[in-house]
């Protein structure tokens, strides 16, 4: 389980943690976040679809395995700018190779 899992804690509990944390930041007013439940494979698309303004500062990746990786890589790539941040949990790690091979197939590690 990561960091903001919700088997434990539940989802309710998780945006009150995210609540609290941007009321602490800047222009504190302004939401910026947005909790979406399920599996990545199944709703990065359509919330993408959903937001055609969206553009995408940071992504974190703590899902460990490859295909879900791989999916939301395929579906953020047009939405990141020079700069972006891609966080990963796993990569470059030998029991859960498959965030580091998603990463090599989609984006190329050579061309980081």
């Amino acid at each position: 389980m990561g960091d903001y899992s919700t088997e434990s804690v539940g989802l309710d509990l998780l945006e009150s943690i995210l609540e609290t944390h941007e009321k602490l930041s800047p222009l504190a007013h302004i939401k910026k976040f947005e909790l979406v439940k399920g599996d990545v494979s199944e709703t990065i698309n359509p919330r993408l679809n959903s937001n055609p303004h969206v553009i995408i500062s940071m992504a974190i990746f703590d899902m460990d395995l490859f295909k879900p990786t791989k999916n939301e890589l395929i579906a953020i790539i047009l939405r990141l700018t020079k700069g972006s941040l891609l966080v990963f949990d796993e990569l470059n790690h030998e029991k859960f190779p498959g965030e580091t091979r998603a990463v090599s197939e989609v984006l190329g590690l050579n061309k980081l």
